[in-house]
């Protein structure tokens, strides 16, 4: 059986998981999802999946889901083709972003310093060296690594209100990638080309990934309850880069490994 990539769109999120198709006709997948999730609710739901070397997207409608098993009708065949999606995961969390209207060499500068000094930090480095240690050091190391984190959340809520007050507004993230990121606002105020200064935290458990970038919007769709913004990283370190990217690819296996023990 092949396993597929299902995406399940709604007014102000994106939910994707890995399942296994058990069956073509009636088409029919193994995957865990939330048994609440509102299928009604969804703007469009999408599958991927290989067949034969060939790269196959389809629309389909929710008809039904019984334990593990959700059954769906295909609605159409969608043009096949590599785009940001298939190297992204879903990432729920908050990043703070500031509109840029004026030049923007200043803030390219700031997103320089701010992740140079993110590379310089005691957490950084520990992160980067902890894999390599032995098993007694690597508990101290932790223990170091999580206090320098409890550090940084405190400073953290000391500066909340100054970003706030100086033109940042939270927005719900709905994936992440090496290449950027998707988010969702009640605000209608966004339009493909605008470039936002992103101060951003991925916060998932143990994984902590902190990064400032200069990010541009490459698509927008708007929703009852909001916009849905598709964004790239013009301007982010290259080595933050690069842990974003080994935590999506971590994430994706994951969740690949998943579907295939259902």
């Amino acid at each position: 059986m092949s396993i597929v990539k299902l995406k399940i769109i709604f007014d102000d999120n994106v939910v994707r998981a890995y399942g296994d198709m058990i069956s073509k006709d009636p088409l029919k997948l193994n995957v865990r999802l939330p048994s609440s999730l509102p299928f009604h609710e969804a703007i469009t739901t999408q599958i991927n999946f290989f067949e034969a070397g060939q790269n196959k997207i389809y629309e389909v409608k929710p008809l039904r889901y019984t334990g593990n098993t959700l059954e769906l009708m295909v609605i159409k065949e969608l043009p096949a083709k590599s785009d940001r999606s298939h190297y992204r995961i879903g990432y729920n969390g908050y990043f703070k972003i500031k509109k840029i209207t004026g030049d923007p060499t200043s803030y390219y500068q700031e997103v320089k310093n701010i992740n140079e000094g993110i590379k310089n930090s005691l957490s950084y480095k520990i992160k980067s060296v902890i894999s390599k240690e032995i098993p007694q050091m690597q508990y101290v190391l932790w223990y170091l690594f999580e206090l320098d984190n409890k550090i940084d959340e405190i400073l953290e809520i000391l500066k909340e209100e100054k970003k706030l007050n100086a033109d940042y507004m939270k927005v719900k993230t709905i994936d992440i990638s090496g290449g950027g990121f998707s988010f969702f606002s009640e605000s209608k105020d966004f339009n493909v080309d605008d470039i936002f200064f992103v101060d951003g935290l991925i916060d998932d458990g143990s994984i902590k990934i902190k990064f400032a970038s200069i990010s541009r919007v490459v698509s927008r769709h708007e929703t009852k309850k909001g916009v849905i913004c598709g964004t790239v990283f013009e301007e982010i370190d290259n080595d933050i880069r690069e842990d974003i990217v080994k935590y999506v690819f971590d994430k994706d296996r994951e969740m690949l490994k998943e579907a295939k023990n259902l």
